[in-house]
């Protein structure tokens, strides 16, 4: 979600389509660890999430985030997976 997309909490926010211009095709471990901790450190912004782990992976030309965490109120855990590319963004599990 982009920065100031979201009405109630417009300083909120991380562009993941942003990575596509920032030559990720030559990725590396650290730039991959660095999209990671972006993205971590906006679910956990959300009160609802007590924990998360995430793993950017890189195979040009899709860059795969997975997201597994933990909610705030033990209730099940949840897990999802998103890729972005030029065709856009898009949820796969």
């Amino acid at each position: 979600t982009p920065v100031g997309s979201l009405p109630w909490a417009p300083e909120v926010g991380f562009d993941v389509r942003s990575l596509l211009n920032a030559k990720i095709s030559t990725a590396t471990r650290a730039q991959l660890q660095r999209v990671e901790a972006a993205v971590r450190a906006q679910v956990l912004d959300d009160d609802r999430v007590a924990d998360a782990s995430v793993e950017a992976t890189f195979n040009e030309p899709v860059l795969s985030i997975r997201i597994d965490g933990a909610l705030a109120d033990g209730s099940q855990p949840f897990s999802f997976v998103f890729t972005v590319s030029d065709a856009g963004t898009q949820l796969i599990a």
